[in-house]
């Protein structure tokens, strides 16, 4: 069985929710992430004023060039690591 949510059957993913092992949230996150990586791609990161980083996805057939200079680095960081 595999430890990544994004990758664990239904019935898995219930079980380890069940036994604690895992979070509800880390199911999501891992699922979106696996979402976003395979479908879309970032286009831009815009700072805002509470110290965070408001990042724009699109999808790939539609993207439109690239700036990402403004993306802290753990923006691309994988989710599961």
């Amino acid at each position: 069985m595999s430890s990544d949510p994004a990758l664990m059957t239904l019935t898995a993913v219930a079980k380890a929710i069940a036994e604690k092992k895992v979070s509800s949230h880390e199911v999501t996150r891992a699922l979106l992430h696996r979402v976003l990586k395979a479908q879309y791609t970032t286009v831009l990161c815009v700072p805002n004023a509470r110290n965070r980083t408001r990042v724009v996805y699109r999808r790939k057939e539609e993207a439109w060039p690239r700036r990402i200079e403004q993306c802290p680095a753990e923006v691309f960081r994988d989710i599961t690591e």
